[in-house]
Parts: C-alpha cells; structure tokens; sequence
C-alpha cells in the first residue's frame, strides 16, 4: 500500500488527456478536487494502481459495464494526477472496486 484516502487537487485537462492521450488543451479555468481511495503497487507485476470503492447496488455485468463507464472520467483524473505527483512514465493502472458486486472493474 502506498496511500490511503489521497486528497487530489489538479488542473482540468482536455477529454483527450483524461482519456490517456496526449491533448494539450487545458480546458476551462478551474480544477478538479477529490480523494483516491487507495494507491497500491501491484506484487506480480510491479505496477502503480489506483483504486476507488464504489458501493453501487450491482445485480448484473451490463449493469457493471454501464457504472463504470460512468466512472471514466474520475479514474482519468485520478490517473494523470498521480502520473504527474510520482513523475511515471505511464499513468498507473485505474481499478473500480464494486463492493456490493464483489468484483473489481
């Protein structure tokens, strides 16, 4: 585990980049603010990840597809804020943790 409970503060970034491309558009002023649930190294593969909890009533896949989609845009933020605080070469992995599904997305 390398962070519980991360308070998050960027700049806004075009769709492109939250997207994981390389848009240089930096969007409207303002910023975007929040909390990672959970930064941990993955053992097997060495790997950066972020993972946010979701207590979203799950009761079938579709249903988990649709969520975290709708998710995208967070785990986008999440992901180019942390590559840019640890100086990655690569944007870390982005879970979803579904708890009441008991399945990570």
């Amino acid at each position: 585990m390398l962070a519980r409970e991360l308070p998050v503060l960027c700049r806004p970034g075009s769709e492109a980049e939250l997207a994981g491309g390389d848009g240089d558009d930096l969007g409207p002023v303002g910023y975007f603010a929040g909390t990672i649930d959970l930064v941990y190294r993955d053992r097997e593969t060495g790997e950066t990840v972020v993972a946010d909890y979701k207590t979203d009533p799950i009761e079938s896949d579709a249903e988990l597809v649709s969520r975290a989609a709708m998710y995208r845009l967070q785990g986008g933020v999440y992901q180019r804020a942390l590559k840019d605080a640890m100086g990655l070469a690569e944007p870390p992995r982005f879970e979803l943790w579904f708890f009441h599904a008991d399945r990570i997305y």
